[in-house]
């Protein structure tokens, strides 16, 4: 199932999908995690944002609420120039760059 959101995005004209190393690294804030291990996920979201910063991505997305405030936390607190988006808001604004 992780693939059909991909394809779905990569439909999307002049869209460069970036692979992210580890992209299954989870600091744990979608549920309760880091609140019962703050230091193991702690260290999970740097590594995390360490490596969304290596693609050179301008652009992040994720369906999860809770990782889409935590990595554009992450971001702001490391001065990275990064959007944070859901797929549903990539899509709608391609939608409407098509309509133009």
């Amino acid at each position: 199932m992780r693939s059909a959101p991909r394809v779905l995005l990569g439909r999307i004209p002049d869209l460069r999908l970036v692979p992210l190393a580890d992209s299954e690294l989870c600091c744990g804030s979608a549920g309760i995690f880091n609140i019962f291990e703050p230091e193991m996920a702690s260290d999970c979201f740097a590594l995390k944002i360490a490596r969304i910063a290596a693609t050179g991505a301008r652009t992040v997305v994720t369906g999860n609420p809770g990782c889409l405030m935590q990595i554009a936390r992450g971001a702001r607190e490391r001065g990275l120039d990064l959007a944070v988006v859901h797929p549903v808001t990539l899509l709608a604004r391609a939608v409407r760059w098509e309509d133009r």
